[in-house]
């Protein structure tokens, strides 16, 4: 899994959720504190949604469902 910042998730989402189409998993980290994992699903039939801290994980979950559609 590899590491990237916040600012960066923020900054270039797009790029980000295209690697994660094709396998790869991040670990979102703000000031060196990880925050949220951004993932493939491997099932399609359940979403766990754990949100700690702030909203991040939300957004990121709401954009996967809608591309679905």
């Amino acid at each position: 899994m590899q590491r990237v910042t916040l600012d960066d998730i923020q900054r270039d989402f797009l790029k980000y959720l295209n690697q994660v189409e094709t396998g790869e998993s991040f670990l979102i980290v703000q000031a060196d504190k990880p925050i949220a994992e951004l993932k493939p699903i491997t099932n399609t039939n359940a979403y766990l949604v754990y949100l700690p801290e702030n909203s991040y994980c939300l957004i990121i979950l709401m954009h996967l469902c809608l591309k679905r559609f």
